[in-house]
């Protein structure tokens, strides 16, 4: 399989919480390409589009609404750390950008912000496109 059909198979992974697979997927990409890899998502009806990093990505399935948080998102989002996704990386988009850290404190994951914080050494100061720390 080509780069290309690798990461799509690892957005499907990944949208459907599939820790097996995304075990599997994962060590086909550097920790440089883990780092920056994005996802178009062109169900986001944002002008301009809309691309998640890998580490938003993993938990796309729990603040995009399709399914509850269950250990298993915390689980999928160590292993895409350990390949080496960037924890504060921001997600591209025209009508702003944040980090996944600002989104844990929006939709209220206080296991994912721990780990984010104590183990995955993310930053507390980013700001988004309203100026706001995750911690505001």
């Amino acid at each position: 399989m080509n780069d290309t059909t690798n990461q799509e198979a690892l957005k499907i992974a990944l949208n459907t919480a599939n820790l097996p697979l995304v075990q599997i997927l994962l060590p086909l990409f550097s920790k440089e390409d883990a780092s920056s890899m994005f996802f178009a998502e062109p169900s986001v009806p944002i002008p301009g589009g809309l691309a998640f990093p890998l580490v938003m990505q993993a938990m796309f399935p729990v603040w995009g609404g399709q399914q509850p948080y269950a250990p298993v998102h915390l689980a999928i989002l160590k292993a895409c750390v350990a390949a080496g996704a960037d924890v504060d990386a921001f997600v591209r988009s025209v009508a702003g950008s944040h980090t996944l850290l600002h989104m844990c404190s929006q939709e209220g994951l206080p296991e994912v912000a721990h780990y984010l914080l104590t183990e995955a050494g993310a930053a507390v100061d980013p700001r988004d496109y309203d100026g706001d720390t995750p911690l505001h």
